[in-house]
Formats: C-alpha cells, structure tokens, sequence
C-alpha cells in the first residue's frame, strides 16, 4: 500500500513525529548521529550533509524487491512509483481473493498490509517452506518472543 509521507503522521502526533526524507551516508554510534543528505520536494539528493541525532536508532534499510513496490534506489522520484502502485492498488481494490506467492519477510508484509486496509478480502499465501518466514532467523526470534 503507497501512504504518502505528507498523510503517514496523524496531525495531533506531528509534535513529536516527523519524517526525515534523505538518504544516509554515515552513522556515528559515538555521538549517536545520523550523517544525511536530503532529498527535496524536486526529488533531488541535495549534496549538503545535514545530521540528526538520536537516542536509539533502528537500522531499517529494507530489502530488494522490484517495482511497482520499491523504485530504483537512485531514483528518488515519486511519480512513476505512484502511478504503478496506483495501478496495482486498483487492481487489488477490484480483487476478492488475493494470492501472494513467497511466504518471506516481503510476502508476508504484503498479506499484512492488505488484510489490514481491506480485511474482507481473502489473501492465500503459497510458499515452499513449512513456515512462513523460513529461510531468515527473524522467525525463530519471533516465535521467543
């Protein structure tokens, strides 16, 4: 599902949330700063550093999947990402029953994240494995916790 960052923060949380669109080039665990170069509104990587600080950081990089759900790292315009996942958001809106194939992190984020906007679809995930999440040692974190 595509939020865009303008309306992922409710109003009343927007004084103490804020979104930060930048990409990292350096991070100090000594002075618990986060090195950065922001992205403007023209989707543009300034070459400015800027920094923020931070009592706990969580190291969130993602992983690698195609379009339409993650763009070119490279390419920080909006546009065509939002046009495709508007397609496939169209697509999934008109849908009844949804089939995810690949039971990992990825798959299982998009069955949550479906279920969780429309949650009188029937979402099937197809996997392999005898668990979802097999071939990464989250599960086995998870299932501790």
């Amino acid at each position: 599902m595509f939020i865009p960052y303008d309306n992922a923060i409710p109003k009343h949380a927007a004084k103490f949330v804020r979104i930060v669109r930048g990409v990292a080039t350096h991070i100090s665990a000594d002075t618990n700063e986060v090195s950065y170069h922001a992205i403007g509104s023209n989707d543009k990587e300034s070459e400015a550093t800027s920094k923020l600080k931070f009592d706990y950081l969580v190291l969130a990089t993602g992983s690698s999947y195609s379009v339409p759900i993650k763009p070119d790292s490279r390419d920080h315009a909006r546009s065509a990402t939002e046009l495709k996942l508007q397609e496939v958001r169209g697509h999934i809106e008109k849908a009844e029953r949804i089939l995810v194939v690949g039971g990992g992190a990825v798959g299982c984020e998009v069955a949550a994240e479906v279920m969780a906007k429309y949650p009188n679809k029937s979402v099937t995930i197809v996997d392999a494995n005898k668990q979802l999440i097999a071939g990464n040692n989250l599960r086995d974190k998870s299932t501790r916790i």
